[in-house]
């Protein structure tokens, strides 16, 4: 071990140095400082220690907003509703919170409420292969919130036997200020996957998208819908 007398001096304050030769030089004006200032801090943390422990017999639903959170939150919320992209007096605005596969389950429930307003009976599917039945018709349904629209993992209806899994394929677009609908034929669904029009999503999967336009003309626009369009197709179902 190294003697005090062999160090140079302007090591000597090196605190690993201090403690590699057993020898204490004394401490520097900045390192009592900081000590003195941890001594002051150490009640601040034993509070802290006991009140992290006594929340852990606390409840989630015993939380409550105080009175400053609840102004800030307030007024940071009359800013924000100016940008907001999904405004909350819409009538959409609570997909925001939906989960993704609530979110297909969404578009399963307008269909049925909608085919009522058709004066159609509606019904589960009780089959993978399709979604809901609807005057004795079987309906895919594919519900988006993205702009423009995505529909994904759309199947192929047709089965080598030239039979279909469903007869209909309704797609929904959700935005802020309204909905727009796409009902297609089984038939036509296939003609499109064969034109690639509707083409594979994944290299691996048998499950494609499409991305059609909720204004524009495009290959998929003369079997898009406003809602009473689509009311009266579902009345007229055979």
């Amino acid at each position: 071990m190294p003697r005090p007398h062999d160090i140079p001096t302007r090591l000597r304050s090196h605190g690993h140095l201090r403690a590699s030769c057993g020898v204490d030089h004394g401490r520097s004006s900045f390192t009592r400082k900081m000590s003195s200032r941890a001594n002051q801090m150490r009640p601040r943390w034993r509070r802290a220690r006991r009140a992290a422990v006594e929340l852990s017999d606390v409840d989630e639903h015993d939380f409550e907003f105080a009175d400053g959170e609840i102004q800030a939150l307030t007024e940071i919320k009359a800013l924000l509703r100016q940008i907001a992209e999904w405004p909350p007096d819409s009538p959409l605005a609570f997909v925001v919170g939906l989960a993704s596969r609530t979110k297909g389950k969404l578009g399963e429930m307008l269909l049925d409420r909608f085919a009522v307003q058709a004066d159609q009976p509606t019904q589960a599917s009780g089959a993978a292969d399709f979604d809901r039945m609807v005057a004795g018709k079987r309906f895919e349904v594919k519900f988006s919130t993205e702009d423009p629209p995505r529909f994904q993992q759309v199947r192929d209806p047709r089965l080598d036997d030239g039979s279909l899994k469903y007869d209909y394929l309704l797609c929904i677009s959700g935005r802020p200020h309204g909905l727009v609908y796409w009902l297609f034929p089984a038939s036509v669904v296939g003609e499109l996957m064969d034109d690639r029009l509707i083409s594979i999503q994944h290299a691996m999967s048998d499950t494609k998208w499409f991305f059609p336009s909720r204004l524009e003309t495009d290959a998929f626009a003369v079997y898009r819908y406003v809602y009473e369009d689509l009311i009266e197709a579902l009345r007229a179902l055979p």
